[in-house]
């Protein structure tokens, strides 16, 4: 009624010069309203997305005084603006002056708090930062406490809420406190709002895989039954409802399981293996477990879980059972784009491991042909080398190394050695100086390089490895060789050899160096 009758003041009346409405209001009635506070936050985040975030500030500043519309809702909007745009240590700084003013912080405030606190996705929050969360997280539960005497419901349903809990989860799991995380899992609530939910345990999981010991593995065996438990529980009577869909599970809860259980011992990895079969319908690891149909949503496949589940076969040495899995999903069309290059480089792990040659090439051909984020590497040469090795197949070997020409795919030292091994592996010496034939064409100095200082510990590390491997490997060649009278084999071959021998002695440390002088000498067998 009272704007009927403003609008007809106006229309019967001449028309006079506004007059500036009177501070504060933001809607233009020049009276103050009851959604002031909201649309004073709506100026701060608009302040604060053009970069003026200290106007923002001083606008909350100056509206936090005397009967300013500077509530919660307003300081709310401004912590969120810190998080975003400002250090996690400047929005802890706003908390505790908004405390200061005697405004109570709600649900959201301490989440917002929280997630600063968590910094960036890698970021590892320091002792400092912990023990600030930690302070604030029990004034939380002091909080939490105090709507039990609160007559507005409504506001208690509204104020319970599971967001600040994992908001603090998420800060204990990226230091691995798993011992705290559970504690605080133990004190949450069975059911409702403020319950555990599907990233609770994702986030639970996570901190345990974080801390990777035996311990963290059991517990998180006790609470995947947990989680289960409910799960079925909430499933079998009310699936309809908010409470079973915050506990569906994701890839995300999924993949971390399976990595967890991956660490455990051989039956754990059977439990990750029966979860995978489950929840993803891959086959089982026995054909005598029929799959249990809880009718739950099968969880959506991406790289990273399909990682986690070559990983867990890996871990519980069923290379078979890895092949399978691979078949299973690389005959799924709508799979294929997630299949990634390291994807794959753990299915040729398996066939390497499994001595599967054929099976390795087979996957070579569908990188190269089907599996547009899949393009082999090195890595990927490499194991199918090492299976064409295993299964003594120097043809398989042959094939894999021109298929790695083909691809232009820089043949290294792991490729290579891998190749000389193979060969090695058939005791033919035909092949063995075909292979080497192979290796004159990039020479010993390709391969064998002086430490680079510039070059991390560990990646120098790893090169005086591979050419340790790379010289035994033509070491062991060369002895085969020594003592054979080979078809096409010259002179030329010789000298080459013998220097070959030199270099190799020196790396492999052995005592007797062969003299560069006497090299033809040491060679020189009928021809």
């Amino acid at each position: 009624m009272l704007g009927l009758f403003r609008q007809t003041v106006v229309l019967s009346t001449k028309r006079i010069p506004r007059r500036a409405p009177r501070k504060p209001t933001y809607d233009g009635t020049g009276k103050l309203q009851s959604t002031d506070s909201y649309l004073l936050a709506a100026r701060v985040k608009e302040l604060s997305q053009k970069k003026k975030f200290n106007e923002a500030y001083a606008v909350v500043q100056n509206e936090s005084r005397g009967n300013g519309l500077a509530n919660v809702v307003v300081w709310n909007q401004l912590l969120q603006e810190s998080r975003i745009n400002q250090k996690p240590s400047d929005t802890y700084k706003l908390f505790m002056e908004m405390k200061k003013r005697g405004i109570t912080p709600n649900s959201r405030s301490y989440t917002i708090v929280f997630r600063a606190l968590s910094g960036v996705d890698k970021e590892r929050p320091t002792k400092k930062v912990i023990e600030a969360a930690e302070t604030i997280f029990r004034q939380f539960g002091i909080y939490q406490q105090s709507l039990d005497d609160e007559i507005d419901r409504n506001l208690v349903e509204e104020e319970r809420s599971v967001l600040p809990i994992n908001a603090y989860l998420s800060i204990l799991s990226k230091v691995a406190h798993s011992k705290d995380m559970m504690d605080v899992f133990e004190d949450m609530a069975d059911i409702g709002p403020s319950s555990a939910d599907t990233y609770t345990y994702t986030t639970l999981f996570q901190g345990l895989l974080k801390a990777g010991q035996r311990e963290d593995v059991e517990r998180g065996l006790t609470l995947w039954k947990v989680y289960m438990d409910r799960l079925k529980d909430a499933w079998k009577h009310s699936k309809d409802t908010p409470e079973c869909q915050r506990l569906l599970p994701d890839t995300a809860l999924i993949s971390t399981v399976l990595r967890l259980l991956s660490k455990g011992t051989p039956k754990d990895c059977k439990t990750g293996l029966m979860i995978a079969h489950i929840f993803l319908g891959v086959p089982s690891h026995s054909p005598f477990i029929e799959k249990k149909e809880l009718n739950i949503p099968k969880v959506e496949l991406n790289d990273r879980i399909i990682d986690s589940l070559y990983h867990l076969g890996l871990a519980a040495e069923r290379p078979s059972l890895v092949i399978r899995h691979a078949d299973f999903l690389l005959a799924m069309d709508s799979v294929k784009k997630y299949i990634s290059t390291r994807s794959m480089f753990f299915a040729l792990l398996a066939c390497a491991q499994e001595g599967n040659s054929d099976k390795a090439i087979e996957y070579l051909h569908m990188m190269c042909t089907e599996l547009r984020r899949a393009q082999p590497d090195s890595q990927s040469f490499d194991q199918a080398m090492s299976a064409a090795m295993k299964a003594r197949s120097y043809k398989h070997a042959k094939e894999i190394y021109e298929m790695a020409i083909s691809t232009k795919t820089e043949v290294d030292i792991r490729i290579m050695s891998s190749f000389i091994k193979a060969a090695l592996s058939t005791g033919n010496t035909g092949h063995i100086f075909d292979a080497m034939e192979i290796f004159s064409k990039y020479g010993i100095t390709r391969f064998i390089k002086s430490e680079d200082k510039e070059q991390s510990r560990t990646t120098n590390k790893h090169q005086r490895f591979w050419e340790h491997r790379l010289a035994t490997g033509l070491r062991d060649a060369l002895d085969k060789l020594k003592t054979q009278n080979v078809p096409g084999r010259t002179r030329k071959h010789n000298l080459l050899f013998g220097e070959y021998a030199r270099v190799i002695a020196g790396i492999i440390g052995e005592k007797k160096v062969v003299n560069s002088r006497n090299t033809y000498d040491e060679w020189d067998i009928d021809l």
